[in-house]
Parts: structure tokens; sequence; C-alpha cells
């Protein structure tokens, strides 16, 4: 049986793939197959024989999800000539195009990922309080500007940030 064995929002399974195994697709997620670096097909939630046309050693299946993730922790410095130094808190947010996503990894390591739009995230705040500061403006209150900076990388990879809670800049 094939099915999500792992934490990450892209769990990856390189060992192959053998016809006639059976498929588990849950209903947080899809089930991209690639061969190659190349997509051969996606596959909605549910249970699937493997059909010989997706075997062989070299298949491997990306389970995505695709349902938001909450409570996902952020933080880190600011930069320099602020007059906050750093920003903790936690965002959510959802893979909206699983097959972007998938080559925003380069068909490989997933266990990052989480980390990755994290870090994505904090550069965005950075950009907004940078903005900000620059502007006169205060800095309480960017959480929407840190996100739209932040969404607007993140959409190229098939991402975005829902929401920020529980930030806090020292």
């Amino acid at each position: 049986m094939i099915q999500r064995k792992g934490h990450s929002p892209i769990d990856h399974r390189k060992d192959g793939v053998t016809a006639g195994d059976t498929l588990e697709v849950s209903h947080h997620d899809v089930a991209i197959f690639a061969r190659q670096g190349q997509f051969v097909r996606v596959l909605q939630p549910g249970s699937y024989q493997v059909p010989p046309e997706f075997s062989g050693p070299d298949m491997e299946v990306f389970f995505v999800l695709t349902t938001p993730l909450h409570d996902q922790k952020f933080g880190g410095n600011l930069g320099a000539g602020l007059p906050v130094r750093a920003a903790f808190g936690k965002i959510q947010w959802v893979i909206r195009d699983p097959e972007r996503a998938v080559m925003a990894v380069g068909f490989s390591d997933t266990s990052g990922f989480d980390r990755w739009v994290a870090s994505t995230f904090l550069k965005g705040l950075q950009h907004a309080a940078g903005k900000a500061h620059l502007a006169g403006q205060p800095l309480d209150g960017l959480e929407a500007a840190a996100m739209a900076a932040a969404n607007e990388t993140l959409s190229a990879q098939g991402v975005e940030v829902l929401a920020v809670t529980e930030m806090q800049m020292r």
C-alpha cells in the first residue's frame, strides 16, 4: 500500500511504484505521480489500484496537503535600523496549486517546505516593516502588508498565506 507517511505538507515517496499496488489518497491530499521531473498524473482523494503505466522504479509520488495549515510558527530578525528588532507569531497557509508547489521544491527534498513558507513570510514582514518605517508609519498592524508581500512570492509556488496570529514585535 502506498500512502502518506510524513507530516510535511508535501510528502515525497521516491521508492518506486509497483503495478497493482493500492494507493490511498486521504481527503486532505492530492497525489501527484511524476517520472524524471515530469508530471504524469494528479489523483484526487480516494483509493486506487496502480495501473502499469504509473509504475516503475523511477516513478515518484507526492502527497500534497490541500487543506490549510494552522499555527505554523515564524520568527526572526527584522533587520537593522528599525525601532523593533524581531517578530514572532503564527501563520495559517494553504497550498493552492499542488503541481506548482512540487515544482517549487524541484521534485526533491520536501522536508523543509513549511520552514521555507515561514521564512518567505518573514521576508515579506521585513519588507513591509522597512517600507512602513521609511514612510514614517507605525509598525503595528503590519500583518496585511506582510501577507501581501509574502504572497507575491508564494503565489508563484502555488502557496498562499491566509492569516497571521499572535504576532509580537520586540
